[in-house]
């Protein structure tokens, strides 16, 4: 992305399972719903601090939501996460919600983001029904989640 597909949301809807969606630097203004397929890499080619997916304060960033299949082998890595705003019922998982799925998070940062409403949870990352570690920078954060993250950031990620 951008080069064979015009949106990050288009690559990832036409991966196969073991597929890996590269991004190059820039702004990525989407809401993006994960594909029901294993083992997905979405890769971004220089890293957080020059790739951003921003969803407008219009929504979730990425929402992983699964009723049939558990994918555990995901990978995203190298991207700001950023302006994620839900207040659909439930609320829960302004910049990142993984539902029935986890895998890996790497060199994330996870900026303001925000849920809204009677039960708010999870601003940045909402991980509701698994149990394993997630690590920053080697050092744990919470033993609620399925992902395995190495250097995630997150700064001003609320529920209100």
């Amino acid at each position: 992305v951008p080069l064979s597909y015009s949106s990050i949301q288009s690559a990832l809807n036409a991966c196969s399972v073991g597929d890996t969606v590269q991004v190059s630097p820039g702004t990525y203004h989407e809401n993006i719903v994960w594909p029901q397929v294993v083992s997905i890499s979405l890769i971004s080619t220089d890293g957080s601090d020059s790739t951003i997916i921003d969803a407008n304060n219009n929504g979730q960033v990425i929402r992983c939501s699964w009723n049939t299949l558990v994918d555990t082998e995901m990978v995203i890595k190298g991207f700001s996460i950023r302006n994620g705003y839900f207040i659909t019922q439930p609320q829960n998982g302004g910049g990142l919600m993984f539902y029935n799925s986890g895998g890996l998070l790497e060199d994330l940062l996870i900026d303001s983001n925000k849920v809204a409403g009677e039960w708010p949870g999870g601003g940045g990352i909402y991980f509701p029904l698994f149990r394993r570690q997630i690590q920053r920078k080697k050092e744990p954060l919470r033993a609620e989640d399925r992902a395995s993250a190495r250097a995630v950031r997150s700064t001003s990620d609320r529920g209100s």
